[in-house]
C-alpha cells in the first residue's frame, strides 16, 4: 500500500511481522528511485480489527522506536482494506498509540523519555 498522511509512506500488510528484518529492506524501499524524496517503510501484521503491530524504517532516519504518521498511515490503509476497524490500537517497539480514522485522523497515546544530551557550540 502507498499511503501519503503529508509524508509518503510505503506499507506491506504481513502474516508475522517477526519473519522480516526491516534493517535489510527499509533502506533500499526508501532510496528506490521510484521514490525521488524518498519514503518511509512500514510493516505490519493485523492482531485483530482493533489491533495492528508495526516496525518502522523512517526515511533519513532509519529503523525507528515509534511512528506517528506511519501508525495513521497503516490504519488508513487497513480500514480501507476492510481489515481493522476505524479505531484501533497500533503497537510499535516504543509503545502504542490509538488511532482513530474517520473524516480525520486522530492519534492520542502516552508520552516517554527518550534521552538527554547535550553541546557546546563554538
Amino acid at each position: 500500500y502507498f499511503v501519503n498522511v503529508g509524508n509518503p509512506h510505503s506499507i506491506f500488510l504481513v502474516s508475522n511481522l517477526e519473519n522480516y528484518n526491516i534493517d535489510e529492506f527499509g533502506p533500499l524501499i526508501e532510496n528506490h528511485k521510484m521514490f525521488p524524496e524518498k519514503c518511509n517503510v512500514t510493516i505490519a501484521q493485523i492482531i485483530s480489527p482493533k489491533h495492528i503491530k508495526i516496525n518502522v524504517w523512517e526515511r533519513g532516519a532509519g529503523k525507528t522506536l515509534a511512528c506517528g504518521t506511519a501508525a495513521c498511515a497503516v490504519t488508513v490503509a487497513a480500514y480501507k482494506s476492510e481489515l481493522a476497524e476505524s479505531k484501533v490500537k497500533v503497537s510499535l517497539p516504543g509503545g502504542d498509540l490509538d488511532i482513530e480514522y474517520n473524516e480525520d485522523i486522530i492519534m492520542s497515546g502516552t508520552t516517554e523519555f527518550s534521552f538527554k544530551s547535550s553541546f557546546e557550540l563554538s
